[in-house]
């Protein structure tokens, strides 16, 4: 399977390429834009983004974009923080703060009504399922919890499971973690 991730951070993409590197992993990484992606119509069996796709400022692109780089009979898969959740509880916060005026909140792609209405048009199978996500700190001692990350699957007609998907490979935000949450939660859909 061929794997190439993509992140608008150049220094993600360099955290992604190392710790590919010391797995053992063969995946290559490119800086890209969620709303622009730099890739063919159709370039991959499977699309896949956890909490990277959800902060691009124009979700509609990013709905286009996910959909047009997936091959028919494909499927995209999205890990996305909920507005009820600890995380989504923690940016309505810092929104009153620090949040650009007028850019939707990361967290509507963690609503299923939003969801469809981005991308329920082109997709003949849409399924959300609320999951409890735990993260460790950086120091690997203290464990704490966020709540409520919803997983968004999509297939366009008869999709292949996740690990029996063989060909293009698969699009993601390269921040250098996640790869395992998603095959699960594509595993669940």
């Amino acid at each position: 399977m061929n794997v190439t991730g993509v992140d608008i951070a150049p220094n993600l993409i360099q955290r992604a390429q190392a710790r590919a590197k010391a797995e053992g992993l063969n995946a290559r990484f490119i800086e890209g834009d969620a709303e622009a992606l730099p890739f063919e119509d159709a370039s991959f069996d499977v699309v896949t983004s956890l909490v990277g796709a959800m902060f691009a400022p124009r979700p509609e692109l990013v709905a286009r974009e996910l959909l047009r780089v997936c091959s028919p009979g494909g499927t995209t898969a999205m890990g996305n923080w909920t507005r009820q959740g600890f995380v989504g509880q923690m940016f309505k916060t810092f929104a009153k703060f620090i949040a650009p005026s007028g850019m939707p909140a990361p967290v509507s792609w963690g609503d299923e009504t939003v969801v469809r209405e981005r991308l329920g048009h082109a997709v003949s199978d849409l399924k959300m399922t609320l999951r409890h996500y735990n993260s460790l700190t950086p120091s690997r001692r203290l464990k704490w919890s966020t709540s409520s990350v919803s997983i968004m699957g999509r297939q366009i007609g008869h999709s292949p499971r996740w690990m029996k998907i063989r060909g293009k490979g698969c699009a993601t935000n390269s921040n250098g973690c996640g790869l395992n949450t998603i095959a699960e939660a594509m595993n669940s859909l």
